[in-house]
């Protein structure tokens, strides 16, 4: 720890070294309405996007450890509720997420993930935020252009190629980084990237990028001691991660239309963990464990100069594993000797799109059509040996897959001051599950977007829209039987129908520049209201009697049937509002969100949620320096049922107040300074400057998962 405060004093003694030189320059100059990509899958202003959208940069991740936690900064996106570990990260997207299989998209490159490779036991991108050049968040069921399943949202994580390391005119180059925090983390990263000098082949070009990456998590220090509740309180969770990232993206562009990239994403985690990785503290279920994600993409564009052709076209095969297991010895567990439980997943599929513009008399026109399939399949091992029964293998709903076909279309039509957006998607679905018989389920549906936008004084805009999207059943979902947890007994449901959202938003933008000089405001309200019909649900079905005893004197003994049945309609409303102010070198930005997910017949909650107030504060005092200022504010979330029962015990949902502040400095160092500093990226600061606890609305007052205390963090990165 000395050695990072230590470097922390010297990297800021280097700041205030260069801020003397030129007190006077600044060269943040961001406009405040960003450019939306992936939630109209081409290039719209997000002012007039009728919804809500989250957008993250490179720079933006710096503050995090992690992709999940970064995340959670942006209105609409909720996290918490869990115990710190990379593995097992818990989010929340307009109410749905960790353990809400198929409910948001998560893609990496346009290729998808699964949230938690079934086991709900772990919730993580499979990424590197390093890596990472953008990530969008589309919020709510307002996308229909990248598949069923996007009722929560959806998560677009972009990564980097050589352009984006390159330093002006440089055609070769390499980056040394590592960071270091208090709460127990390190990391070293290291690339090699470059392309051919322009004229060298002709019109053909080429650029590569090789970067790697090891990173070691231990064990969590937790907030404010430890423990909400607990006596004696616990000041830490169990945790021991190896991280080792291997990524390659290479590109030609030739014939000045054409360009072909390929890219191959290795993510590798060795763990020495526990076997719930989400909920566990206690070391007598310590496991060793390995997670991978290994993705391989193939990539086509073609743009020539016509604007009624800008193509592309992404093959992609990825296939993810999450292998962990224990031995214990003849004294434990009734003789249970060993346990080996294996995750895996394949995925492969392809995607056809084409951007167009063009008019029709006094109409603009931006056509987005496209094509894709994805097809998914899952299996899963659970061996455990007994002293009188032979190893078992197989599990519950698996083998099974998935089929997905998808064709959709969206004009974005402009007229003056108005844009109209109209768009439709159809999918089909195809679900299997592969055991001693093949059991089949089919659906198909068109799920249409309408929306519009009205910009009057050039500054304010009219927002408002119309959007679905569904979601099939999955295996799991429709074939679950027998002892898959302590909770339940499951029995199977085959006449599940697909779940189905209908969602209105409306709202306004107003962007000005130059409201009192060198300033530029941003303000953006959004309401939504929406139902989910035949939204799936776990329930207990106690009035089929007791449930069996498990064989194998394994000791579960599940207090009554479950099953997954439709339950009468959900209800989703609520709203976000932000606002963004730059004047000169000062950056000040707010933000309210509200939500509510119920039940329409009982009007209980199926999700609980705390309104969230956010602010933030920026300064530039000088070039290439940004010092910024975050904090939010959970309000209490006043629960309906404030309380559940559990095994003949009573729990109270946590009725609290909870504020989280940050702070973090990016100083880009300028050629010519400190020698082997020259150009260098470099970000400090402090997580949870004030080391306070906080339980996400979906916890109890019991909770033990309180979240990762303050954290101080240095990330440095040399380019040369």
């Amino acid at each position: 720890m000395n050695k990072f405060y230590l470097s922390l004093a010297l990297i800021t003694a280097f700041s205030y070294a260069d801020m003397s030189k030129d007190q006077n320059k600044t060269t943040h100059d961001v406009k405040l309405d960003e450019i939306t990509v992936e939630a109209t899958r081409t290039q719209s202003d997000l002012s007039k996007y009728a919804g809500s959208v989250g957008i993250l940069k490179s720079d933006d991740l710096k503050a995090k450890t992690n992709v999940i936690e970064a995340i959670g900064d942006i209105p609409g996106v909720d996290i918490g509720s869990d115990k710190g570990r990379e593995i097992g990260r818990r989010f929340y997207i307009r109410g749905f997420g960790s353990g809400d299989d198929e409910r948001v998209i998560i893609m990496q490159d346009g290729v998808k993930r699964s949230v938690g490779l079934y086991s709900n036991m772990i919730s993580t991108f499979r990424t590197d935020a390093d890596i990472l050049k953008r990530v969008e968040v589309v919020k709510g069921a307002s996308s229909i252009l990248h598949g069923s399943g996007a009722i929560g949202g959806i998560v677009s994580l972009k990564t980097k190629d050589a352009h984006d390391y390159l330093l002006d005119d440089e055609n070769f180059g390499a980056m040394l980084g590592g960071r270091i925090e208090s709460n127990h983390m390190h990391s070293a990263r290291a690339a090699i990237y470059g392309r051919t000098p322009e004229g060298t082949l002709g019109n053909t070009s080429m650029d590569a990028l090789i970067y790697g990456k090891k990173a070691w998590h231990g064990k969590i220090k937790l907030a404010d001691g430890g423990s909400y509740s607990a006596d004696p309180k616990v000041p830490y969770n169990f945790n021991n991660e190896m991280i080792r990232t291997l990524f390659f993206k290479g590109g030609v562009n030739f014939a000045d239309s054409h360009r072909i990239e390929l890219g191959v994403f290795d993510f590798n985690e060795e763990l020495d963990t526990l076997w719930q990785t989400l909920n566990n503290n206690d070391e007598d279920l310590f496991v060793k464990g390995k997670l991978e994600q290994r993705d391989l993409t193939f990539n086509y564009f073609y743009k020539p100069l016509s604007d009624l052709v800008d193509l592309s076209f992404r093959a992609y095969k990825a296939d993810s594993k999450y292998n962990r297991g224990w031995e214990w010895d003849e004294s434990m567990s009734k003789g249970n000797k060993q346990a080996v439980y294996v995750n895996d997943e394949d995925r492969y599929g392809f995607a056809l799109k084409n951007d167009s513009k063009f008019q029709t008399g006094f109409l603009e026109h931006n056509l987005v059509t496209g094509v894709d399939y994805d097809n998914r399949q899952e299996d899963a091992l659970w061996i455990r040996e007994y002293k009188d029964l032979t190893p078992t293998a197989g599990f519950n709903s698996h083998p099974n897959e998935y089929n997905n076909l998808g064709l959709y279309f969206q004009d974005i039509i402009s007229w003056q001051d108005l844009e109209l957006t109209l768009g439709g998607r159809y999918d089909r679905y195809e679900r299997k599950v592969k055991k001693n018989t093949s059991t089949k389920f089919t659906d198909s549906r068109f799920s249409p977007r309408v929306a519009l936008a009205y910009t009057v004084f050039d500054s304010l805009t009219f927002l408002g829209g119309y959007s679905e999207s569904f979601r099939a059943p999955t295996p799991h979902e429709t074939s679950s039987e027998g002892y898959v947890n302590r909770m339940y007994y499951y029995l199977p449901n085959p006449n599940l129908k697909s779940e189905t959202a209908k969602e209105y938003e409306v709202g306004l933008s107003f962007v000005k520049d130059e409201i009192f000089g060198d300033d530029s405001l941003y303000l953006k309200g959004v309401y939504f209201y929406g139902k989910i019909k035949d939204m799936i649900s776990l329930k207990a079905v106690p009035e089929l009697g007791t449930p069996p005893v498990e064989p194998g004197d394994r000791g579960l003994d599940p207090s009554q049937y479950g099953r997954y049945e439709n339950v009468d309609d959900a209800v989703r409303h609520g709203f976000e509002i932000s606002a963004n102010y730059k004047i000169d070198a000062f950056r000040i930005g707010s933000s309210y969100e509200r939500l509510k997910v119920y039940d329409k017949k009982t009007k209980e909650d199926l999700s609980h949620h705390a309104s969230k107030l956010q602010l933030h504060l920026g300064y530039s005092p000088l070039r290439n320096l940004d010092i910024d200022f975050h904090a939010n504010h959970y309000l209490n979330p006043h629960s309906n049922p404030a309380s559940y029962v559990s095994r003949g015990t009573t729990y109270y949902y946590v009725d609290k107040h909870f504020t989280l502040a940050d702070v973090k400095v990016t100083y880009k160092m300028p050629k010519g300074v400190i020698g082997f500093l020259s150009g260098a990226n470099i970000s400090f600061g402090v997580n949870n400057i004030f080391d306070k606890q906080y339980i996400n609305a979906a916890g109890t007052t019991t909770s033990t998962n309180v979240g990762r205390g303050r954290n101080f963090y240095l990330d440095l990165e040399m380019r040369f």
